[in-house]
């Protein structure tokens, strides 16, 4: 966790009067986070209230809603990470056993939430694709339940990672476990990032692969490719 707290937190070499309150001050950075996941929070919701009442609700309380209320999950939790944890302030005037208690407790459910949700929009994706390409080849088919296994792999390894990292697994979450032993933070961080990318482009190539095939102007396959390809972006 040592490596995760730059990220959120200033690093200073002097030593500020120590914040005591349960609630520390909201600074500039942490109110930029907390207004940013709040507006994110309402434009998501309005566009799901915009297809509830255009009739698209096939899916309401399917998929969408699942997406939806694991992003809800992952907003509090920064919003949490603020409010409780004390996210944008210097570490040094944090009280390790009430803010930054609270802050790795609430980076984990968060890691946690963002592997599920990143996996649910993974799925949804290949899922749409098999269904659209359902009569492609034997190659498409096996390619994206090769894309489905390295998702979950990458989902299962970013959820569990912040928990096995070090020894023993409490101190995850307990500062005041001692740790006996870590792993590289910056080599395990790196590969969340790096495995994210190669599922991305597993997935992005799929259908790129079946347009290339189609008996269509090449202009056509062009822009469908531009089209599925904007996904990576």
């Amino acid at each position: 966790m040592d490596a995760v707290l730059p990220i959120f937190f200033e690093l200073r070499e002097e030593s500020p009067t120590l914040i005591t309150d349960r609630y520390p001050p909201l600074t500039r950075d942490g109110a930029s986070l907390v207004l940013t996941a709040c507006i994110m929070m309402v434009l998501t919701t309005l566009w799901t209230i915009m297809r509830y009442v255009t009739g698209k609700n096939d899916c309401i309380f399917g998929q969408e809603l699942t997406l939806q209320l694991l992003y809800y999950g992952v907003a509090t939790c920064f919003i949490l990470g603020v409010i409780l944890g004390g996210a944008g302030h210097d570490v040094s005037v944090l009280d390790p056993n009430l803010h930054i208690s609270h802050f790795v407790k609430i980076f984990l459910a968060a890691q946690v939430l963002y592997a599920s949700e990143l996996l649910a929009i993974k799925l949804s994706i290949i899922t749409l694709m098999q269904r659209i390409f359902s009569q492609s080849s034997s190659w498409f088919r096996a390619t994206s339940w090769v894309a489905v296994g390295l998702s979950c792999i990458w989902a299962l390894y970013t959820a569990l990672l912040g928990f096995v990292i070090c020894q023993p697994i409490q101190s995850a979450w307990d500062i005041n476990v001692t740790k006996t032993g870590c792993g590289d933070y910056t080599l395990a961080f790196s590969a969340v990032a790096i495995f994210d990318i190669i599922t991305d482009i597993v997935i992005v190539v799929l259908p790129i692969k079946v347009v290339s095939g189609l008996q269509m102007a090449r202009a056509h396959k062009i822009a469908l490719c531009v089209v599925f390809g904007a996904g990576f972006m």
